[in-house]
This record gives structure tokens, sequence and C-alpha cells, in this order.
């Protein structure tokens, strides 16, 4: 979060890359239960 400890920048000036973040960590979380999650058999 450079923008907000160096640059100063506002929250709305940040948003795009906040919503990007929150996504992909969701994906990728997401497909992190997916592939761990019980009942699964492919090794």
């Amino acid at each position: 979060m450079v923008k907000f400890n160096q640059m100063g920048a506002s929250f709305a000036e940040a948003l795009p890359e906040l919503c990007n973040l929150a996504f992909l960590t969701l994906l990728y979380g997401a497909l992190a239960v997916w592939r761990y999650a019980p009942g699964r058999d492919d090794a």
C-alpha cells in the first residue's frame, strides 16, 4: 500500500487497485478451498 503510506493518496484514488486486490484474494482463496476440499480424490 505504497500509495497510502508514501504518496499520500486518497482512498478514492487507490480504490481500483484495492478492488483488484480483493478480487484476486477471493479468487485464489476459492481455488485453494476447492483444491483442498474434503472428498476430492485426485492427488
